[in-house]
């Protein structure tokens, strides 16, 4: 099995974390 998924969630999160940091700085 490929790591492909799991690499792809890790983005989401990441993502997700950049995003919410965007969010709050503005």
């Amino acid at each position: 099995m490929f790591p492909y998924q799991n690499f792809l969630v890790s983005i989401l999160e990441w993502k997700k974390k950049i995003y919410k940091k965007g969010s709050t700085q503005k």
